[in-house]
């Protein structure tokens, strides 16, 4: 009956569109299949119920279907306040979700409606509760600052809507936050490839290939697109780069577009965005490739700061410490106002890198980075 219900109600789910963030994605619908929810749905019918608070900007989404599908989610709105109690006191619910949108560790704030009461409620007496970071890579200095303030761990996870949405998670008892993806979930399979499709040994980085049951089956009506993100034998190459550890955990590196490569030596931004963020006059980073005629390309910082006392030369002082000297910024610059998001505070480095790119004739002429 449950199976059969699933079913009628996934017909309706599959007539809607399956789209990513449209300022940072093709607008591509994302066939997934009646079998892919089915299979998901089936799993969470004995498992943990879900208190879904609705987003201020969204539906139902991939992540939210199976659940509602299997009669496992109870959705409330995220101003409720005395319903998220409610339901938190009844029997039967054991886990949390709700998008926490921007957190501003600095004033211990979250810009989301009714979400900082929702985290009131759930510190009821006798509720554990825990935290799990998504949308873009978890900086380790905002995990750092998170546990200080919570007293528990970011644990980090790793999906994209094509996978509807998640390949790899942390386990849930983890202590301290791992810096790494995780491990993949049950029947989903995750290779590390060269530019050639050849499996790379562990440790090596390559392109973040994954195969299971979640997969999309293609873009809808886009077999050129899906060529393109298909290997001959059905793996899935994400984009994104990475490796596996001696563990079996899988490590993100960053995205393969955003690579800078400077005298041949791949950077990642993400390991510059990291340090950066470790400065305590830092609140947002964003490391960019911009052309050199020496090196091909060279690393320039984008950067919000807290202190105007903050001088590019100290913040790039600050990352010589941990970094190798190619990947060291070799300019920064200054930023009033934040820096370009997603709907989920993803910092949308290609906006980054245009404006830049718009700005450099003024900047030319006035003979400073400022």
């Amino acid at each position: 009956k449950q199976e059969r219900a699933a079913r009628d109600r996934g017909e309706q789910l599959l007539r809607e569109p399956h789209m990513g963030d449209l300022r940072d994605f093709s607008p591509l619908e994302l066939p997934y299949g009646h079998q892919k929810l089915l299979d998901v749905a089936r799993a969470l019918i004995s498992g943990p119920k879900l208190l879904l608070l609705d987003e201020p900007f969204a539906g139902l989404t991939e992540a939210d279907q199976p659940a509602m599908l299997a009669g496992r989610a109870v959705r409330v709105a995220d101003a409720d306040a005395d319903r998220v109690r409610a339901v938190l006191a009844g029997a039967g619910l054991l886990a949390l979700a709700a998008w926490l949108g921007r957190f501003d560790l600095a004033r211990r704030t979250i810009h989301a409606t009714g979400v900082t009461r929702f985290i009131a409620a759930a510190l009821l007496p006798g509720y554990a509760w825990l935290a799990v970071g998504g949308g873009m890579a978890v900086q380790r200095a905002v995990a750092e600052r998170w546990q200080q303030l919570f007293g528990i761990p970011l644990i980090e996870g790793y999906g994209l809507t094509e996978t509807s949405p998640i390949v790899c998670a942390n386990p849930l008892d983890v202590l301290e936050f791992t810096g790494a993806l995780g491990l993949p979930l049950p029947s989903t399979e995750v290779s590390i490839r060269d530019d050639a499709g050849k499996e790379l040994a562990l440790g090596e980085v390559g392109e973040i290939c994954v195969r299971g049951p979640q997969v999309m089956k293609g873009y809808w009506n886009r077999p050129d697109e899906t060529a393109k993100v298909f290997t001959a034998d059905g793996w899935l190459r994400t984009g994104d780069m990475g490796f596996i550890d001696a563990r079996g955990f899988v490590k993100l590196v960053d995205r393969k577009k955003d690579m800078i490569l400077v005298s041949g030596f791949n950077v990642y931004p993400s390991e510059v965005e990291d340090v950066a963020m470790t400065h305590p006059d830092v609140s947002e980073a964003a490391a960019i490739g911009v052309p050199d005629e020496r090196s091909g390309e060279r690393v320039r910082l984008v950067a919000v700061r807290k202190s105007p006392r903050l001088t590019a030369e100290a913040l790039i002082a600050h990352c010589r410490k941990d970094l190798a000297g190619y990947k060291v910024p070799k300019e920064v610059v200054f930023r009033d106002g934040p820096l370009p998001k997603t709907d989920i505070g993803k910092i949308l480095r290609r906006a980054v890198r245009e404006q830049e790119a718009a700005a450099a004739p003024a900047r030319q002429d006035a003979g400073t980075m400022q």
